[in-house]
């Protein structure tokens, strides 16, 4: 397999400045290419696209939504930079040890995340940048970072989130942690809350994993 610097013939110096890199492999799938043979080959034969279910957003009026999203220009207010510095620590020091120069979490990577951080509150319409537009930030670059690597994502991915969990749990001597503790941390790795839902409920019924009573706590079992 290439590397994206050798995919894009662009030396990693170069490539490091993109906040957003994603690998996207042409893999056969036959639902999907027998989707795309089929709108392909009707536009061909009657040049233009087929009915949709959907009714598509307007140029004029992504433009009309791209002109006010410009008239703002987002902050970081001072109470969110220390929640920014921890992240940014904590994904330095959870990266991979074998990561290359393409994938490693730099400074430049710290601002990809505020830079993206700004743009989504863009979307909302805010000058004020918010815990959660940090959060997804991060998410975006962890997955972008992922995407370079050739992995079975469907196999271990329930596997790495229990290490998360782990290591979170482990780092601070506990047996039990909260599930708002571990949610946003799962999240910014790129992961999602049905796979979070699906390792704890994989791991409970291998009874490594326990609820609390109330469904706020993990606690492993000892």
């Amino acid at each position: 397999k290439l590397t994206a610097s050798q995919n894009i013939n662009l030396p990693n110096a170069l490539l490091s400045r993109f906040d957003l890199l994603f690998l996207i492999l042409d893999i056969a799938q036959y639902d999907k290419d027998e989707a795309l043979a089929r709108h392909v080959t009707h536009v061909h034969r009657y040049g233009f696209n087929p009915d949709m279910a959907f009714e598509p957003v307007r140029a004029d009026v992504l433009r009309y939504f791209v002109a006010i999203a410009k008239q703002y220009v987002p902050s970081i207010p001072e109470s969110l930079c220390s929640y920014v510095v921890e992240a940014y620590v904590m994904l330095r020091a959870g990266q991979d040890a074998t990561n290359d120069a393409q994938t490693a979490m730099t400074a430049r990577q710290l601002l990809s995340i505020l830079r993206l951080s700004q743009a989504l509150a863009r979307l909302r319409f805010s000058n004020t940048v918010m815990t959660e537009d940090v959060d997804e930030a991060i998410r975006l670059v962890y997955v972008s970072k992922s995407s370079l690597h050739e992995e079975d994502q469907s196999g271990s991915s329930r596997h790495k989130i229990y290490r998360v969990i782990l290591d979170y749990t482990r780092d601070r001597n506990e047996t039990s942690v909260s599930y708002s503790d571990i949610e946003p941390l799962v999240l910014r790795k790129g992961y999602t809350q049905v796979q979070l839902k699906q390792c704890i409920e994989q791991y409970e019924a291998l009874q490594v994993l326990q609820w609390s009573e109330n469904k706020t706590t993990l606690h492993f079992v000892m």
